[in-house]
């Protein structure tokens, strides 16, 4: 699972990190994919803080509901990530 950026922003993933995590499940995947990828599923958007690139992710329940609608379904989500809606 990819660390978020900080605890001041818990929604930033650094891209490193994000392409690090897809590649244990595609091999080869590389950052270009996983970009226009999470663009395409969640709306993300890029942040760059002048050392390294990464994604902001929308609200947590925004997310949940994009997979829902591309995996079709309901599902049971574990718990909720109050960090994620600072």
């Amino acid at each position: 699972m990819p660390v978020v950026c900080s605890l001041r922003y818990p929604k930033r993933c650094l891209s490193k990190d994000l392409l690090a995590d897809a590649q244990h499940y595609d091999k080869f995947t590389n950052g270009t994919l996983v970009a226009t990828k999470l663009k395409a599923l969640l709306g993300v958007t890029e942040f760059n803080n002048k050392v390294a690139r990464g994604w902001a992710f929308p609200p947590l329940a925004e997310c949940r509901q994009a997979w829902e609608r591309r995996n079709g379904g309901t599902w049971r989500w574990h718990h909720d990530v109050p960090e994620w809606e600072k």
